[in-house]
């Protein structure tokens, strides 16, 4: 090694840094891991020291999740000199005294950020605000030209703002913040692939028209997640007819995956109703809250018509106006969904919703037609025939391509009406189970009693009895 040119033991040093495979998948492991082999190679001898030293990029990963590691930052972020920089912060460990200062050392070099993960999640209200001025004046004064991802989190707001300045990165791929806002006005992310907001409501939150606008200069988004999730203020929501008719087809196409975990119902309406994403592939929606009345006869059946996975939760049911207008999203949802093949619902109301009419239905009545695995989840012992109803659909082909189904009850009574009441379901419908290899799971959610049942092949249906709280049922036949 003593004979070899210092450019090409720099090269093998990179090599041995950043090449090869971690101890432990945790980002904040890795980083520390990559440190200390950066750290190990420059205590060999003084030759392999100098060019350790003197080798920039083999500092660029720096991680802190306790209060020891702060030392080793410092010498990483002087060691890397220009070069950006990996960084990952979890202040959950760290003395609430010190956290703003690791983070100040951190923000003096956003021009040097390249993946940033900060998490502050656990820190005092006072640091808190101090953070969000830091962050503000950091992304005001710098530029971020390396950004590539930015992960921000923050505790949950008490009721001050927190909107910071939108950092200047035209190549940022992933933003994913939480409990912190921007000024949205200012926000631009040409290269944006990744956009995961959470906890971001009232002065935090963008406008409808900012949003509108933000989606719309950002044509490369694969991946949107809203969570807990509002608009500006009660009377941008009342202007969600108001939007400028110049937004009304953003087109998104590489748009994949699009969650809405507990988002205002507005924000839903104004990105299935105004962006065209035609490859959208995985759709989630958790609906609880349903202020205002809102015409779902607008959702763009062309963003729905390749749509392969389907998940919907929500507590509501169709007996008061609140109910009825979550029902009614749900109810378009499904009529645009005519290529999904695995659904999970969580409600009864869900599951009624996607049973044929009438009963008897055939293929052609079937409001899932290309579905293979249903998961229901969030249901009562007592609605235990609603499997009944499930099993009896599939036996008259109104769920023609049903392979794997999963049912999921809560409050059974006891474990021997459990079962009674599952073998009948099963007995019932038991034609319907040829053919379904993925097999049908029927479980309570509180202990884990019910029943696995295991499908192979088209003919053979077996299971085999087990003790104490276990249930199973054994059914053998030929075609």
């Amino acid at each position: 090694m003593d004979a070899l040119p210092v450019e090409l033991v720099s090269s093998i040093f990179h090599w041995v840094v950043h090449s090869t495979p971690s101890s432990s998948p945790s980002p904040a492991s890795s980083h520390r891991d990559a440190y200390r082999k950066a750290l190990s190679l420059s205590h060999v001898n003084q030759r392999l020291r100098d060019v350790a030293i003197g080798c920039p990029s083999l500092w660029t990963s720096v991680g802190i999740t306790h209060d020891s590691h702060h030392q080793d930052s410092t010498t990483c972020l002087h060691r890397s000199k220009a070069c950006p920089i990996d960084i990952h912060l979890d202040a959950s460990r760290l003395p609430p005294q010190k956290v703003a200062s690791v983070a100040a050392d951190f923000a003096r070099h956003v021009d040097r950020w390249f993946n940033a993960e900060l998490n502050f999640e656990k820190s005092p209200a006072d640091v808190t605000e101090d953070l969000v001025h830091l962050f503000d004046r950091a992304f005001a004064t710098q530029p971020a030209p390396a950004l590539k991802s930015l992960q921000i989190a923050l505790p949950r707001s008490s009721g001050t703002s927190r909107a910071v300045s939108p950092p200047e990165a035209e190549r940022l791929e992933s933003l994913s913040l939480k409990n912190l806002g921007f000024n949205w006005a200012k926000a631009a992310f040409p290269s944006l692939k990744e956009l995961r907001l959470t906890g971001i409501n009232g002065p935090e939150a963008p406008s409808l028209h900012q949003l509108t606008i933000l989606l719309e200069n950002a044509p490369n988004l694969e991946t949107i997640q809203l969570q807990d999730f509002v608009p500006h203020t009660v009377a941008d929501i009342e202007a969600i007819d108001a939007v400028p008719a110049t937004f009304n087809a953003i087109t998104l196409p590489n748009l994949s995956q699009l969650t809405f975990n507990n988002a205002c119902l507005s924000i839903v309406h104004l990105i299935l109703s105004h962006v065209s994403a035609p490859n959208l592939e995985r759709l989630a929606v958790h609906a609880n809250n349903a202020p205002l009345n809102l015409d779902w006869s607008s959702i763009r059946r062309d963003t729905l018509a390749e749509v392969k996975s389907f998940s919907w939760s929500s507590w509501a049911e169709p007996t008061d106006a609140h109910g009825l207008r979550i029902a009614a999203l749900y109810r378009a949802l499904v009529s645009c969904l005519v290529t999904v093949q695995e659904v999970w619902l969580n409600g009864a109301m869900a599951v009624r919703d996607i049973l044929p009419q009438p009963p008897a239905a055939t293929t052609e009545d079937a409001v899932l037609p290309r579905m293979t695995r249903l998961e229901c989840n969030g249901l009562k012992g007592c609605e235990l025939d609603l499997l009944v109803s499930l099993l009896s659909a599939r036996a008259c082909r109104g769920l023609p391509r049903l392979e794997q189904l999963s049912f999921s009850a809560r409050d059974f009574s006891t474990t021997a009406s459990v079962g009674q009441r599952a073998m009948e379901a099963v007995d019932e419908a038991i034609d319907s189970l040829k053919g379904m290899t993925g097999g049908l799971d029927i479980r309570d959610r509180q202990d884990g009693m019910g029943f696995r049942y295991t499908f192979l092949g088209w003919k053979d249906y077996r299971a085999h009895e087990s003790r104490g709280r276990q249930w199973e049922y054994e059914e053998e036949y030929e075609e």
